[in-house]
């Protein structure tokens, strides 16, 4: 999967760059409406999934195929659901964004356990999932108020493309390697 990666890290950096475009934009711009918020994380949840797929689609050979997949699949599905119906998906945004923060915190888990046989002190993804997941785990504990929801998608957006751009890098290096061998 590490060669897989490495080769498209092109896509990788795309996905880091959209996170933090994104995270950025809603951070900036708080008393988004509802439903404008839903349009924009659905946006970024298709725009994500394609590229995940496109990557996805690079390891089919490889172990953690299936989980790279069942990512890619979930989040452009996701996407096409709340832009096609960005009003209904506003008034369950936290519950949407609680699950998109599981699903990619436990996908982040499993595609570092496919690399971990590959490379070490991979770091990066492990960290992605543990934000996922303590933002995930807070959401479900805690619902907050729909003022300061806007600023949760936005942190958790810009914090998981950091961590994703930290991957990215590496993985550009290590392209380098692969190719010239």
């Amino acid at each position: 999967m590490l060669a897989a990666l490495a080769l498209n890290w092109p896509f990788l950096l795309i996905r880091a760059g959209l996170g933090v475009i994104a995270g950025i934009g809603i951070l900036v711009w708080p008393e988004l409406e509802p439903t404008g918020l839903a349009l924009i994380f659905g946006a970024y949840a298709f725009s994500d999934g394609v590229l995940a797929l496109v990557l996805a689609l690079s390891a089919r050979d490889v172990a953690g195929f299936g989980s790279l997949l069942t990512e890619a699949v979930t989040r452009t599905i996701l996407g096409l659901m709340i832009v096609a119906s960005p009003a209904a998906s506003a008034a369950k945004l936290v519950d949407i964004f609680t699950a998109w923060a599981f699903l990619t915190g436990i996908s982040a888990f499993l595609i570092a356990l496919a690399l971990r046989r590959e490379v070490s002190g991979e770091w990066p993804l492990p960290t992605a999932g543990v934000i996922s997941l303590m933002y995930g785990i807070t959401l479900r504990l805690a619902p907050p108020p729909p003022s300061v929801f806007p600023l949760i998608i936005g942190g958790h957006s810009v914090l998981v493309g950091l961590t994703v751009l930290a991957l990215t890098l590496r993985l550009r290096q290590m392209s380098s390697d692969i190719a010239g061998h």
